[in-house]
């Protein structure tokens, strides 16, 4: 009894088991666990002294079921037994002991030094833990990891204490902002290792700058993509798949390595500039990119097989290739400047030639070039006649076909005095035979529709062929019909009474010599046929006027003389104003104003010479006054030698009032 009782007061006992309870609640709490051991210690005793805690610490039960951090100390980090990983893998734990060893002095210690600082139980655990997030990269923020050159193989990683800067992790730290701000603001998104040292304003060859270049975070944040004598080309490491398939990078490599002595490489020239774990993914996309569209930025390919590209690198072109671009350019400015008065385009290959200033006694550099883009993309010949061929741009072709300057052209460089016409079927012979079939649809169309055209005049020939005539050759018909049309313009504009006038009157002032089958052809054609009307084509003296002037060629005394010149018969000698307004022949436009014109005639007396009018049954009767009956009586006989036009008379049957008309 007196053994039990001397165990329940062993105050070391009753203390362990009181601070492990203690360190399991902070443990389910999440608490702070790993926690200091004077920190719990004071929870469950607040006036231990320190060596009690000390003494207690060695003893059964906190000798054997609670982990120290640290022997033999009271601000050592604690856990229960069974949580001796979460002691290891403890931040707080890893902050000590950099506390520990590290100072201004020695801002970095290797791990394995800071595992002999901790209790044997605890060090195989933290090593292996620590170990494994250098490895990983994932260290807290309070610490950095330092590669420190070793006597023998590689560099042997070292953990910083960050409140110590390290003027190479500093430096290191620098550049890589530097390096970020840098490709933010470039499109080719790397840059070489000169450009990064001169924008962060730091010296290539100090030793700092150096030892920056292989510590975190810059050795683990970039990426080198080739190394030069000169220099190394640097990126982002997240970067590095979309520069790889960049066009200024790929541009970069080429211009590098071509000039104007030796403008060709190999792709796999490209790809041995790289360094070696990058070459594979570059060589595998240009490749493909070569192979499937023959296109590569600023280069020719040159030729394409299965393992490699030829490249010419496209600032350094070849002669064809130069002339290739001056002639397709000669022949857009041609394009730009064409107008009607001054005609440039198409452009024949001659033209062309003079204005590149090539001779043609370069043939094969003449062939290459018109094989070779950009002049074979955006070049089509339109006709072809003997050793004459004439071009438009491409996108031009379609719409030449009906243009009619070209067909101008192609009249003018056929067509003579001597032979001034020629037929469709003969011109679309001279272009290229798949724009044939277009070229005659087009200018068929244009015939069977009747359309006009001023550099040509189109008839159909046969049932299929269209006759053109080179309009700098009119007919003598077409001529005349024109000179018929400016004379009667020039008789209006004089207003001396000439205008109206019959066509016999105006063939005399236009050509008095002209034949009478011209004549009568000239009115048939334009411009005569649709600007003249003839007021009653019955009748030679009938009067003609512009079809603007039909109400004034109603009022000539000419159309009233013409109209009852065909209508007056020996058995009727007299016809009313609606009879002649109606008569057979009459034009259309005239017509509508011929009645008013004969009445406004009577009611001014100013009929035709020869005329006079009865009203008879409130109808206006108009005769020849030579045809009037001399009646036997002599109240009604009304003697010529008078001079009088007219007389009043009653009759059984009428009353009738005659007009007089001017005296002559």
């Amino acid at each position: 009894m007196a053994k039990k009782s001397a165990s329940r007061s062993n105050p070391a006992a009753e203390f362990g088991r009181a601070l492990l309870a203690r360190l399991a609640e902070r443990r389910d709490s999440s608490a702070d666990y790993p926690c200091r051991l004077i920190e719990v210690a004071q929870d469950v005793q607040a006036d231990i002294s320190n060596e009690d805690l000390l003494a207690f610490a060695g003893v059964a039960p906190l000798k054997t079921k609670v982990v120290p951090a640290f022997s033999d100390d009271m601000e050592s980090l604690v856990v229960l037994k069974e949580d001796m990983e979460r002691l290891a893998a403890s931040e707080t734990l890893l902050r000590s002991l950099l506390q520990k060893q590290c100072s201004p002095q020695v801002p970095h210690v290797p791990l394995p030094a800071l595992k002999t600082l901790l209790n044997k139980p605890v060090q195989s655990a933290f090593f292996r833990h620590w170990t494994n997030r250098i490895r990983e990269q994932q260290l807290p923020d309070f610490v950095g990891l330092v590669q420190v050159a070793a006597e023998k193989g590689r560099p042997k990683p070292e953990l910083h204490d960050r409140q110590f800067p390290l003027p190479h992790v500093e430096r290191s730290e620098h550049l890589l902002k530097t390096l970020q701000q840098l490709l933010e603001s470039s499109d080719a998104k790397f840059i070489s290792d000169r450009q990064l040292f001169d924008a962060a304003s730091v010296a290539a060859d100090d030793s700092v700058t150096q030892s920056a270049l292989t510590t975190e975070p810059f050795l683990s944040q970039t990426k080198v993509l080739r190394i030069s004598e000169s220099s190394r080309w640097l990126t982002l490491l997240n970067l590095v798949d979309e520069v790889l398939i960049s066009e200024p990078f790929f541009l970069s490599l080429l211009h590098e390595v071509c000039s104007a002595d030796s403008p060709e490489t190999r792709l796999s020239a490209l790809r041995r500039m790289l360094v070696k774990d990058l070459q594979m993914p570059f060589a595998a996309h240009w490749m493909a990119l070569g192979q499937s569209s023959e296109s590569l930025p600023g280069t020719q390919l040159l030729k394409v097989s299965k393992s490699d590209l030829v490249l010419r690198d496209a600032r350094f072109p070849r002669p064809e290739d130069v002339l290739s671009q001056k002639l397709r350019d000669c022949l857009t400015e041609a394009a730009a400047q064409n107008s009607a008065e001054n005609p440039t385009y198409p452009v024949r290959w001659d033209e062309l030639l003079r204005k590149t200033g090539v001779a043609e006694s370069e043939p094969s550099l003449l062939n290459a070039a018109r094989k070779k883009a950009p002049f074979a993309d955006d070049a089509s010949v339109v006709r072809i006649q003997q050793d004459s061929e004439w071009f438009v741009q491409t996108c031009d072709a379609e719409s030449m076909l009906g243009s009619e300057s070209f067909l101008g052209q192609l009249l003018h460089d056929g067509c003579t005095a001597e032979s001034p016409e020629v037929r469709l079927s003969e011109l679309k012979k001279q272009l290229p035979r798949p724009l044939q079939a277009r070229f005659s649809d087009i200018w068929r169309t244009h015939a069977e529709l009747r359309h006009t055209f001023a550099i040509a005049d189109l008839s159909i020939s046969g049932r299929n062929d269209v006759l053109f005539r080179d309009a700098r050759f009119p007919r003598l018909e077409a001529t005349l019909s024109k000179r018929l049309v400016d004379t009667l313009e020039s008789m209006k504009a004089a207003n001396d009474g000439s205008y109206p006038c019959t066509f016999r009157q105006l063939l005399q002032r236009a050509q008095p010599d002209a034949g009478v089958l011209v004549a009568n052809s000239a009115v048939m054609v334009e411009p005569y046929r649709s600007r003249i009307v003839t007021a009653f084509p019955s009748s030679a003296e009938s009067p003609i006027a512009f079809l603007e002037d039909a109400e004034q060629v109603a009022h000539s005394p000419l159309l009233l003389t013409a109209v009852l010149s065909s209508l007056l018969k020996p058995e009727d000698q007299a016809v009313t104003i609606a009879a002649i307004a109606g008569a057979n022949g009459l034009h259309s436009l005239v017509a509508p104003h011929v009645t008013t014109a004969i009445e406004n005639m009577i009611t001014a007396r100013q009929l035709p010479p020869g005329l006079s009018a009865l009203q008879i049954r409130k109808k206006w009767h108009l005769f020849r006054t030579t045809d009037a009956i001399k009646a036997a009586d002599a109240d009604w006989y009304i003697p010529e030698q008078f001079g009088m036009t007219g007389f009043m008379g009653k009759s059984s049957r009428c009353t009738t009032k005659i007009a007089p008309c001017n005296a002559t």
